[in-house]
């Protein structure tokens, strides 16, 4: 009977844990096959000094991101990442005037380490290396219709190199940059995707006190027939 109520139990918690959360796709714009185009994003720390890359997106409906992934490309391809900021803008960016001037901050993420830093299907492109990269931020809530800008900054070690983002061959063609000086509008775009993480079904919830009752009722039915011998 013990052998029993244990198998029992553990298919109880199989069910509470059978369905385990999922991601949705919000918004992407794919990396460009042809792995051609890249912008500096990166702190200070890097070779080649301060440079921010900044795309814009839009929802269809009301979502919460939680997720955000990207292609990248490291020079040299040893460079040590010791985290990103992955930040969220409005849409109230001057890139018309001199100097111009970056949009209002409204939501940033700090990630401390290399973000999920995995080898592209192609590793190498001349003496770039191509990773992919994916971290969750603290949600943000975006509104239906409204644009938004993304930013995701590099942070390498000293002087040890440098930080890209992908272009996209998908988008409406235009990004920002800001070098601590000047915003700047550049004429591509962007390889990002938003999602979001769902939590389990309440199915499963569900299906968890269910197997519970199914075991106390099983273990009632095993005592009154012990007790009737």
């Amino acid at each position: 009977m013990k052998r029993i109520f244990v198998s029992l139990a553990a298919l109880t918690l199989f069910t509470a844990t059978a369905l385990p959360a999922s991601a949705d796709v919000l918004f992407s714009q794919r990396t460009d096959p042809s792995l051609t185009g890249r912008w500096q994003s990166e702190t200070s720390n890097g070779s080649n000094g301060f440079n921010q890359a900044f795309d814009n997106f839009s929802l269809a409906t009301d979502q919460t991101i939680t997720n955000v992934s990207w292609t990248g490309f490291l020079n040299p391809d040893f460079t040590p990442v010791n985290g990103f900021t992955i930040s969220i803008y409005a849409d109230d960016f001057d890139n018309s005037d001199s100097p111009g001037a970056v949009g209002t901050l409204l939501a940033s993420t700090v990630i401390t380490g290399d973000a999920g830093q995995t080898p592209n299907a192609t590793p190498n492109v001349g003496n770039f290396g191509v990773f992919n990269f994916s971290t969750a931020i603290t949600p943000f809530q975006a509104t239906a219709g409204t644009t938004y800008w993304i930013s995701i900054v590099g942070d390498p070690s000293k002087n040890s190199g440098d930080v890209f983002w992908s272009f996209s061959d998908k988008g409406d063609g235009s990004f920002n940059t800001f070098d601590g000086n000047f915003v700047t509008s550049v004429g591509t775009d962007m390889a990002f995707t938003l999602s979001n993480a769902t939590v389990p079904e309440p199915s499963g919830l569900v299906l968890d006190g269910s197997g519970l009752l199914m075991l106390a009722g099983f273990g009632r039915r095993l005592l009154a027939q012990k007790l009737s011998k």
